[in-house]
């Protein structure tokens, strides 16, 4: 089947009192193209997805398909709202029961798929209560057994670890071959350099060409966004690992307030607790089956101010024991300290940002959300609501524009710094982020980035958990890689890399330039 996509005039909105978040969007899609639709958080991007899948009906302007039996794989952003089924198994199976297919061909399906992504171990597993990366790799499997006729994926690969992300990505070019791909991404090191990248820009189509085309013509400037980290650093334009560069006052989502680099008062922040973890076991109950022993045998400790990554293979470990240092999960044996203190004599006072921050969220407005952490420690109303509006601005998200959104009608970017304020409204002790970039475009990694360096400074153990080895290189000095549930690294980022290749972990573009340079590893500063 001949597969032709035309999008013609497309405007949309959510609210007829606000701007069009889409506003005359124009472009085709022919069979075996792959279209990369880039832009900022913000920009449209993820709407124009659920235009084209069907899940909205434009106000304005047409979709023309060439047939009306195209079959289109959609992935969406958040891989938890995809899920639905009680097993990995019946999740894959959804979908080519609904085909109306033999049971042995939906049985062969499965099985194919299982295979294909590496997830057989996980074939009984409740979706639900799987790592980010996990359920991500569900959702792609799921979509992949359905055989499409069009890929749409929106940050597909966004919490899937590097080594699975490279078993992807060629899927992705194989699909490209023989059938059409259109992705969406806002990191700009996942703009592949031979496609076709479509720039959006607050709602409007801005150019379009190949990544070449769009840097040399100044469109990626235009559009808030900056070449691949690796083009960046052979140009000279990033020095070090431990460069992050400051945000652009034009780029901020509201740009008549930069970033509040005032130094709360003192009396507002108590002594910064070090971290004691001795022998830590955890586990994790199946619906159907066994006990899973997640962590065995965890030790270290962390000095006040120490910014530790952790990193390691999806279902690796790492949100559990974030989740055990927050005391939101019991172990099963081994100690956690801060100081001399348990995990629950902190509470209110550990920061902790989820893999899917849309879980936390119960308000009505985004002002709401921030000021009920305060207002539920017993600070007075108007206290709150000022410590709201500054972590709204140190967040990046300007309170004349979003204190009053729905932190539901959120995009993915904005609803992560969103998490970043209800947690700085708390003024917290120590921070355990997990995966706190996914989905950010680079000027909101930066104010992560920023947000790091300012609380390590006051003095807080920072822990991140994540997959993005750029981000974590520049940030953190240390790195815990986790594998099979124990410590298999514990140390300087860097060296981990220097013996190699082959890597223990896929190094950072950083690393790969200075290969490329024969600058040897003694000068990798």
């Amino acid at each position: 089947m001949t597969l032709s996509l035309k999008v013609e005039g497309l405007r949309f909105r959510y609210d007829p009192e606000q701007p069009y978040v889409l506003d005359g969007i124009d472009f085709s899609l022919h069979e075996g193209e792959h279209i990369v639709v880039a832009g900022r958080n913000g920009s449209g991007k993820s709407t124009l997805a659920r235009l084209i899948a069907g899940l909205y009906e434009p106000q304005q302007g047409r979709i023309l398909w060439s047939s009306k039996h195209i079959r289109v794989g959609y992935v969406l952003q958040h891989p938890e709202t995809q899920m639905i089924a009680g097993t990995v198994e019946e999740e894959i199976a959804f979908g080519l029961e609904n085909q109306g297919l033999p049971t042995e061909l939906i049985r062969a399906g499965v099985d194919h798929a299982l295979r294909k992504a590496g997830l057989e171990a996980l074939r009984y597993r409740n979706p639900a209560r799987l790592s980010g990366g996990e359920m991500q790799r569900v959702a792609l499997a799921s979509v992949d057994a359905l055989d499409p006729d069009l890929w749409l994926l929106d940050e597909p690969t966004a919490y899937i670890d590097p080594l699975q992300r490279e078993i992807w990505e060629r899927t992705f070019r194989e699909s490209a071959s023989r059938k059409s791909v259109v992705r969406i991404v806002s990191d700009p090191d996942d703009l592949p350099p031979g496609d076709r990248v479509l720039l959006l820009h607050e709602g409007r189509l801005i150019a379009e060409g190949t990544l070449d085309e769009l840097y040399r013509s100044g469109a990626l400037e235009q559009a808030g966004m900056r070449p691949p980290r690796p083009v960046r650093l052979r140009n000279g334009q990033t020095a070090s690992t431990g460069h992050v560069a400051q945000p652009r006052q034009q780029e901020n989502d509201n740009s008549s307030e930069a970033l509040d680099k005032h130094e709360p008062e003192s009396s507002h922040y108590p002594a910064r607790p070090a971290l004691e973890v001795e022998r830590l076991r955890a586990d994790r109950k199946l619906l159907f089956g066994p006990v899973l022993r997640v962590l065995d045998g965890i030790t270290f400790h962390a000095g006040p101010g120490e910014r530790i990554a952790l990193v390691g293979p999806s279902g690796s470990g790492k949100s559990t024991l974030l989740e055990v240092l927050a005391g939101l999960l019991e172990p099963v044996s081994g100690r956690v300290r801060w100081e001399d203190k348990l995990p629950s004599a902190l509470h209110g006072r550990l920061a902790v940002t989820f893999q899917f921050p849309e879980r936390g969220f119960f308000a009505s407005t985004v002002l709401e959300e921030v000021m009920f952490g305060p207002l539920n420690l017993g600070v007075a109303r108007d206290e709150a609501r000022d410590r709201a509006m500054q972590a709204l601005r140190d967040a990046g998200l300007g309170p004349d524009r979003f204190a009053s959104r729905n932190p539901f009608e959120l995009s993915m970017g904005q609803a992560r710094r969103a998490a970043f304020a209800v947690q700085l409204a708390l003024q917290p002790v120590a921070w355990l982020m997990d995966e706190p970039t996914a989905g950010l475009d680079e000027e909101g990694a930066e104010r992560v980035a920023q947000l790091i360096a300012q609380e390590s400074a006051s003095g807080c153990v920072i822990l991140v958990a994540g997959h993005d080895s750029d981000f974590l290189t520049a940030t953190c000095e240390r790195w815990i890689r986790l594998e099979n549930g124990t410590a298999a690294y514990d140390g300087p980022a860097l060296k981990q890399w220097r013996d190699g290749p082959p890597d223990p972990w896929p190094p950072p573009a950083v690393v790969r330039v200075w290969r490329e340079e024969g600058r040897p590893p003694e000068q990798w500063t």
